[in-house]
């Protein structure tokens, strides 16, 4: 909620170390869903104070035995892409290319991953990617 979410930027400003989560259907998406949530005056700030950025999602099988397998993906909040977000929501694209820099995935290439490795059909990785709008980015 708005309340919640100005509190921590806030407090984050201040020096405190926020631990926060929302509901985002990627990490960049949680950039868009803070500036969406926080009052417009704490928007400058709000780079300042994101030192990293986690989204993950649980991709649960209906078969019996099958553990469920995390897609995850992760960018640490660097000076190269703190100017990103300091650009704005336009500028928020650049951040894949910038997770590979930093030697991470997408949760494209995640999900991937999982396939190669047998752990996962295509159809059900591509079903999961298909439904959060993320097929763009295999």
């Amino acid at each position: 909620d708005p309340d919640t979410a100005n509190a921590a930027v806030l407090a984050a400003s201040t020096g405190h170390r926020v631990a926060a989560t929302l509901h985002a259907d990627s990490a960049i998406d949680a950039v868009i869903r803070m500036i969406a949530l926080i009052d417009p005056r704490y928007e400058k700030i709000l780079p300042k104070t994101i030192n990293g950025l986690w989204w993950q999602h649980v991709v649960r099988f209906s078969e019996e035995g099958r553990d469920p397998l995390p897609i995850y993906e992760s960018i640490k909040v660097d000076a190269t892409v703190r100017l990103i977000l300091e650009g704005g929501v336009d500028k928020l694209q650049q951040l894949p290319n910038e997770m590979r820099r930093q030697g991470r995935r997408t949760m494209a290439e995640v999900a991937n991953r999982l396939v190669q490795d047998g752990k996962a059909k295509q159809l059900e990785v591509s079903e999961f990617l298909n439904r959060r709008g993320r097929s763009s980015e295999n």
